[in-house]
């Protein structure tokens, strides 16, 4: 549904707005537009915002989705780099940031949907701008990049030119806890707390034998420490229970909500030795548990006020 509402709603853009560059796309020699913020951004909002809006996903589950989107974006890219910069370099210089258009770009188009939302009193939204800007240029004309943001203002507010100028064309992180104040939204950065996990471990798999692979280290915590595992070690079994890739999510799962605090944790993995062979080791620890911390929590106020009350619900409303 994610993928088919997403591509279902580039009807708005780029077929009906859209830059010169984008109407007379140079196929030989490529140029790109400043704005795949619009192209991209809003439609992958979009797709999940109308999701909601008609309860095809809950409140909640929407608010989920903007968090991973806002820790992935903090996590995997760039986000000083301007987002005009990367768009128009996204085919060359800043290839390997494509992928934040559809993050950090929806996010974008989510603190715009707020911010019109709130200087109008909950009438005029994102949706309302795109009809609007469908209406000014449509399929057969474009605009001029340099131009979209005045042009932004004008339909709109002088404050939404400032806007984008701000925090797409500039360098400035985007303002979260400031916009989901004005809809009654909890935000929290980042939250510590104690957990119990398997050991923070990247896992792949060995083909040839079909088991779980210990990939990737890097991130091992101090239980995985303890545990003793090493780059390499195929997992043959956890507490006894053989441990295969289509199993192990249920075991996972199933273990994190009956363990408690020292119980005996075994793990016997192959560890590989020279010339491809491998020797069968036991790992053994109590269970204990280790720091973890969540990022970018979102919850909604359960008592808004009647500003925020409002502005929401013409935000999360049809």
């Amino acid at each position: 549904t994610d993928f088919a509402a997403h591509e279902f709603f580039h009807i708005i853009t780029p077929l009906n707005i859209h830059s010169e560059e984008i109407q007379y796309f140079d196929f030989s020699h490529p140029k790109m537009s400043q704005h795949l913020w619009l192209y991209e951004g809003t439609t992958e909002y979009h797709a999940h915002l109308v999701q909601e809006k008609y309860k095809l996903i809950t409140p909640d589950q929407f608010l989920e989705t903007i968090s991973d989107k806002m820790t992935n974006a903090a996590f995997g890219f760039n986000d000083t780099l301007p987002f005009t910069e990367l768009s128009k370099g996204c085919l060359d210089q800043y290839k390997d940031q494509y992928p934040n258009v559809y993050l950090k770009g929806a996010l974008i188009g989510m603190c715009l949907d707020i911010r019109l939302r709130s200087l109008s009193n909950g009438n005029y939204g994102i949706q309302n701008l795109m009809r609007d800007l469908s209406k000014e240029y449509g399929k057969q004309y474009a605009f001029k990049d340099d131009e979209l943001f005045d042009k932004i203002g004008t339909l709109t507010y002088p404050q939404i030119t400032d806007f984008l100028k701000q925090y797409v064309a500039g360098r400035l992180p985007l303002p979260f806890e400031e916009t989901f104040k004005m809809v009654g939204v909890n935000y929290a950065a980042v939250e510590n707390f104690k957990a119990f996990t398997l050991g923070r471990i990247s896992l792949s798999v060995n083909p040839s034998t079909g088991l779980s692979v210990v990939e990737d280290i890097s991130k091992i915590n101090d239980f995985g420490r303890a545990v003793g595992y090493r780059s390499g070690d195929e997992i043959v079994s956890i507490n006894g229970t053989k441990i295969f890739p289509h199993n192990f999510v249920q075991f996972r799962n199933t273990w994190l909500a009956t363990v408690k605090e020292g119980d005996p944790f075994t793990v016997v993995v192959n560890r590989p030795k020279a010339k491809g062979k491998y020797k069968k080791v036991t790992l053994k620890t109590p269970v204990f548990q280790t720091s973890a911390s969540a990022y970018n929590l979102l919850s909604f106020l359960e008592n808004p006020t009647p500003a925020q009350l409002s502005i929401r619900n013409a935000w999360l409303n049809p």
